[in-house]
């Protein structure tokens, strides 16, 4: 079956282009979005009220299992990598055949809804996402998840992110955000300082810290998210990791007996990589260029976030709005199928 075919088999809205359709709708009482990843497979995304229990995920899965029909079709897990928010779990289905995957869709929707009542660990949310109150009317893929939400609140959000990008256009802020961003970068640099002091060893993972720090110091102090953040981010980053590996040095140096200041150090290298590269690349250029590796594994890591710049926000949140669709009835299983027949 077609992506398309898949997602029309739910009767979800379509929200989308025709190359990933994509389906909003609400099953059980919970707002779920529906993919199709490829031809013959339909993902349903549920969000709750709170992160699912794992043990409880893992019982929805033997539940469903329990009908042999599903059993190797259908599979329940927890919110993987690409589907980041922590109160999803997801359910997918896989069948080539049209007639067939009908059939699974119905079974599958008559299981769910026998297993999630009274399912503990698992919550269907009640309130709008957005204001926390009820009678919610919109579905919208807000907070990196399909939700429930009030249009008006939705509306008011847009307005706000309009209103906060118009005043930074304006008031960019960048010299408050470089300030931001030089404290940031300093703090993200203390974990991976530690874990040298601790282990005398380059924790890579932890450098991903230092352009976060960067980035996020330079937000918090409000300065324009635009390409000079990015730009900024990426040298800083660089320099910060070198001045840890300088660090580093002086360390073990100091281990060593030989009490350098972290200047002394810094003249030291560069001496030898003028007078002397052989002995430098004999005794530093390893660290150096862990460093350095290290720091671009950091920034490739942490790159969506820092290359995130206000006016990308906007457009993400204006296409939220354009996408939400009005909260419907629940078709049951019954309509459902016999509407896609």
């Amino acid at each position: 079956m077609t992506k398309e075919a898949m997602i029309r088999l739910t009767g979800f809205r379509q929200v989308g282009d025709e190359k990933n359709p994509v389906g909003f709708g609400t099953l059980f009482g919970y707002p779920v979005e529906a993919t199709a990843p490829r031809n013959g497979r339909l993902t349903l995304i549920f969000t709750a009220a709170e992160p699912p229990k794992r043990k409880a995920v893992k019982q929805l899965g033997k539940l469903v299992s329990e009908d042999t029909e599903l059993r190797g079709a259908v599979t329940v897990v927890q919110a993987t990598e690409n589907v980041t928010h922590p109160n999803t779990f997801l359910v997918t289905l896989s069948s080539k055949d049209e007639t067939a995957a009908r059939d699974l869709y119905a079974r599958l929707l008559s299981r769910l809804e026998g297993a999630l009542q009274g399912l503990e660990g698992i919550t269907a949310p009640e309130n709008c996402i957005i204001c926390a109150q009820g009678s919610a009317d919109t579905l919208a893929k807000y907070d990196g998840a399909v939700n429930k939400t009030h249009m008006a609140c939705l509306q008011r959000w847009k307005n706000e992110a309009t209103e906060t990008f118009e005043n930074k256009a304006q008031n960019p802020g960048t010299l408050l955000g470089i300030v931001g961003g030089l404290i940031g970068g300093v703090v993200g640099a203390v974990p991976a300082l530690i874990a040298l002091g601790i282990f005398h060893y380059f924790v890579w993972v932890l450098f991903a810290l230092i352009p976060l720090g960067v980035f996020y110091g330079w937000k918090l102090l409000r300065g324009k998210l635009s390409r000079i953040t990015t730009i900024f981010t990426i040298f800083y980053s660089i320099a910060v990791s070198i001045v840890v590996w300088v660090g580093a040095e002086t360390m073990m140096a100091r281990a060593e007996g030989i009490y350098f200041s972290l200047f002394d150090t810094f003249e030291f290298i560069f001496s030898l990589i003028r007078y002397a590269p052989e002995l430098f690349a004999e005794a530093f250029l390893r660290n150096a260029l862990m460093a350095l590796g290290a720091a671009v594994v950091g920034i490739w890591i942490s790159w969506r976030q820092i290359t995130r710049t206000d006016q990308a926000a906007l457009v993400e949140t204006q296409a939220i709005v354009d996408a939400a669709v009005p909260m419907e009835r629940e078709a049951s299983t019954r309509e459902t199928t016999d509407e896609y027949v």
